[in-house]
């Protein structure tokens, strides 16, 4: 019998010289298989094997015939279902019915390999895609492996026994994601009890700053059934006596009467926290006015504390923060609410305290002004860009000096805003065992020691040190960009152009500029000249310099041509900007 694992297949180079042997393969094949038929039908009716569909996508007859016969599908769990001629055809097709997997070859007209994986993944097609390719055509398959296919198998060394080792590592992938899916699934059909245990751990990573993207956030609150508005949101801490005791039904029935008083609100939420603190999350649609609020607020606070007295024989302590328009804000929300709640009977008889009462003058805004710099830090770190990181953590650095005056509480926090954030950052890059991450938790597993601003300080600075050996250390096109970043930086005062730059990174002047365009969204000459502008901003509010010898410490030559650049960059003159006609978009406390 013939053994088809011995033949060699290149169906577009070869065409013409085995066309004989392919007819013989495919009546051979289909003679064993009706031998066969009986038994894989046995097996398929007695296993529960997965049997994954196939799409074979090639411009040539003779290939996709070839393929069809190479194997015995059936036997090794796959079904071909469908065959398409080029990539417009099958990207119909698989729309149509879904495959598991796509073989499919490279170079083919109306839509080639790559676009066709292009295409799926924008379609939300969740096909696994396997490329043909031919020797010479290597820099297309990494070009479709980088647009989202899985593998690829070379046609000229192509064997039955490796393309069934490609489709078997892709059958375990799809069989572990099937299983993840449906653990998932058993995962949110849970009782109401065990709902509302997911709803408190989901709402206390929210104070804790764990989830900052308001869709995401808007996502989770749906996914498991919280209704919350997020036209105001206020957060209310609750405290009934300072020796708590957790296994107290003292403490339990606080907490069914301060359930029982927010069900006069129509979205709220109880979320028990450490140390006999009750945080009630309340919310308010955009119909409902201020004071509307506020007087559903005080009905609220007022029903818990004559409840408590009468039922318990105790006054609780109520702390309010402020008003909020943003799921965004939680954290900050409950650093006020807890501010709040502390001040009860501090400096007066009230046992009810509002965040705006309590803050002393500026704290506001000083809180703001972290949250700033903490929000920045994100967007660095999702951005990859470590001069915006390093000048965020600066930044926060900077303001932390400047707030000793701010109580401690609300200013602490942010560093489980941090930690949460580095920790994201280096799951999403897969770097989970690189030895700076291992540094990173040590220090923050040795946060005992951060219980001041001084030693929170400290911390940031060695984070910042951290993350700077990692991106200074990273091999990937972001370090590239952070190399380029910090040349441009450290020769702001200097000409720069980019075959300059090229010639320093070691790469030519076009694929720096695609690389450095791809990264940024923005062309490397006109980087370099907002670097420039950014200087030459805080020179002229900031010295009494005079224009021309601004523009020679920029690296400007011509001082007229230095005039032209600010005001098509930044709006007004130079001369203007120095009498404060532009304002800037971060002015300091």
């Amino acid at each position: 019998m013939l053994d088809t694992n011995l033949i060699v297949l290149d169906w577009k180079a070869y065409e013409n010289a085995y066309k004989c042997v392919i007819s013989m393969i495919i009546v051979s094949v289909l003679i064993v298989r009706k031998v066969n038929t009986r038994v894989s039908e046995f097996v398929s009716l007695c296993g529960s094997t997965l049997m994954l569909r196939i799409l074979i996508v090639d411009d040539e007859l003779l290939a996709r015939s070839g393929l069809k016969v190479f194997i015995d599908w059936n036997h090794y769990g796959y079904e071909i279902v469908a065959e398409a001629e080029n990539g417009q055809q099958a990207l119909e097709i698989a729309l149509r019915i879904e495959p598991d997997i796509i073989i499919s070859d490279i170079q083919m007209p109306i839509m080639n390999g790559i676009e066709l994986v292009e295409k799926s993944q924008a379609a939300g097609l969740a096909s696994k895609f396997v490329m043909l390719s031919a020797f010479d055509d290597f820099d297309l398959v990494k070009g479709a492996l980088k647009a989202g296919a899985d593998d690829y198998v070379l046609k000229l060394q192509m064997e039955a026994q490796d393309l069934l080792e490609t489709l078997d590592s892709l059958k375990q992938q799809i069989q572990k994601e099937q299983d993840n899916q449906t653990s998932k699934a058993a995962t949110l059909v849970v009782h109401e009890q065990d709902r509302d245990a997911i709803r408190q751990v989901l709402l206390r990573d929210l104070f804790n700053g764990k989830i900052l993207d308001a869709k995401t956030i808007s996502k989770k609150l749906q996914q498991y059934g919280l209704t919350l508005y997020s036209d105001a949101v206020v957060l209310l801490a609750f405290r009934l006596r300072d020796n708590y005791d957790a296994e107290s039904t003292l403490e339990y029935t606080f907490s069914e009467l301060i359930k029982r008083s927010l069900k006069q609100l129509e979205a709220s939420q109880l979320v028990t926290c450490d140390n006999g603190y009750f945080i009630g999350v309340c919310s308010f649609d955009r119909f409902q006015s201020e004071q509307s609020i506020q007087y559903d607020l005080s009905k609220l606070c007022h029903a818990v504390s004559v409840a408590s007295i009468n039922t318990l024989n105790f006054e609780p302590r109520i702390g309010l923060s402020s008003t909020h328009n943003c799921f965004t804000h939680f954290r900050q929300l409950y650093l006020e609410s807890m501010f709040a709640v502390s001040h009860c009977g501090a400096n007066s008889n009230s046992q009810l305290m509002h965040f705006v009462d309590v803050q002393s003058s500026g704290t506001q805004a000083r809180v703001e002004e972290l949250e700033g710099f903490v929000s920045d830090v994100a967007n660095a770190l999702a951005n990859k860009d470590w001069l915006m990181l390093a000048d965020s953590l600066d930044g926060l650095v900077v303001s932390l000096q400047r707030s000793s005056n701010i109580p401690v509480e609300l200013v602490l926090g942010n560093r489980y805003v941090l930690n949460y954030l580095v920790h994201d950052f280096f799951v999403s890059q897969q770097q989970e065992d690189d030895p700076l991450w291992a540094e990173i938790q040590e220090s923050w597993i040795n946060d005992g020691r951060i219980n001041d601003l001084k030693q929170f300080i400290s911390w940031i600075r060695l984070l910042r040190s951290l993350l700077a050996r990692y991106f200074e250390q990273g091999g990937d096109s972001h370090s590239v960009i952070f190399r380029a970043k910090h040349y441009v930086n450290e020769h702001i005062d200097e000409p720069i152009s980019l075959l300059q730059i090229s010639q320093y990174l070691g790469l030519s002047s076009s694929y720096f500029s695609r690389l450095f365009s791809e990264v940024n969204e923005q062309c490397f000459v006109d980087y370099v000249r907002a670097q420039k502008m950014k200087h030459a901003r805080d020179l002229i509010r900031g010295s009494n310099k005079k224009m021309y010898e601004i523009a020679q410490e920029l690296g400007y030559e011509n001082v007229h041509y230095f005039s032209r650049v600010f005001k098509k960059t930044v709006g007004v003159s130079a001369m203007e900007y120095r009498h404060g006609k532009h304002t800037e978009l971060r002015k300091p406390i």
